[in-house]
């Protein structure tokens, strides 16, 4: 199966190390939603900002369930550490970029 992800963020960590994080909208985002309270929406907006907050400061650290602020609900969201070489054989993806992933079940090691 392959599987269309979106560059949601990347990160230089030193060390010849780079982390990505890939996201890929969902469902739900393609769904009309039901309306929120002016309640709801105020929680999901310091939900985001408090995990943006922390994920500075500790990145891969804490992950809060529901929409990543750049807009919409996504129902994948792939957070990988890989090293520099191999940040350019993928060409040196930016912020928006889609990358694909070929996802294969394979037996147990």
């Amino acid at each position: 199966m392959l599987m269309e992800l979106r560059v949601h963020q990347v990160m230089g960590l030193g060390g010849g190390m780079v982390r990505m994080v890939l996201v890929r909208r969902g469902l739900k985002a393609r769904i009309e939603p039901i309306g929120k309270t002016e309640e709801q929406r105020v929680a999901e907006e310091i939900a985001a900002r408090i995990q943006q907050a922390f994920e500075a400061a500790f990145p891969g650290g804490l992950v809060i369930s529901g929409p990543i602020p750049a807009g919409g609900q996504w129902d994948a969201k792939v957070d990988m550490v890989i090293t520099e070489e191999e940040y350019e054989r993928l060409g040196k993806p930016s912020i928006n970029d889609i990358i694909t992933i070929e996802i294969n079940k394979s037996e147990a090691l």
